[in-house]
């Protein structure tokens, strides 16, 4: 990721889904957990404190490790919780490439749709080395709970195709587990 947070993808990206965040969420805040073999740092940005938090943070970690996908959703789920949030979130999850903990993730997934969790995993894939997330978007479990969205340049991509990709599963996840009512 180290080329996507130096020419300010991550950045740029992060900001449009704060937009998103904006109309989903309630208080115009979106943690963001920055990881690598572990949890290497976490911050929150908001719509009044955004511009450059991203890319800050990123230099002030220094150089970051290998790819552990379970440690971060792992850390994330723990933070929703803590959060004592009674609504479903919608996690975005930046990477350009496959974990090392391949099996941990598949685990882990079975466990989040087995315990019947309210998050959902919307996977925003740079570059072309993501088979995993393939295989993880089609596992098969009796719940879905992730989705991928193939963005190679997200600074090329519209905003309608990028909120697009990153909620055209989450949106009939979401209504499946709360029918609306007339």
């Amino acid at each position: 990721m180290r080329r996507y947070y130096s020419d300010g993808t991550v950045q740029y990206l992060a900001e449009r889904i704060l937009g998103l965040a904006r109309n989903l969420d309630d208080d115009g805040e979106v943690p963001v957990t920055f990881f690598s073999t572990e949890v290497d740092g976490t911050i929150t940005v908001s719509v009044d404190d955004y511009a450059g938090r991203i890319e800050e943070t990123h230099n002030r970690l220094g150089h970051m490790g290998r790819t552990y996908y379970a440690t971060a959703i792992e850390a994330v789920l723990r933070q929703h919780r803590e959060s004592g949030a009674r609504v479903p979130a919608l996690i975005v999850f930046q990477t350009d490439g496959n974990p090392d903990d391949r099996s941990d993730v598949v685990s882990l997934m079975h466990q989040i749709v087995d315990e019947d969790q309210d998050v959902f995993l919307a996977f925003v894939a740079f570059g072309k080395n993501v088979d995993f997330l393939r295989t993880l978007d089609t596992l098969g479990l009796k719940a879905d709970h992730v989705s991928l969205f193939q963005a190679d340049d997200p600074t090329q991509i519209a905003d309608e195709e990028l909120y697009d990709g990153l909620t055209h599963e989450f949106v009939p996840w979401l209504r499946a587990r709360r029918p609306v009512s007339n």
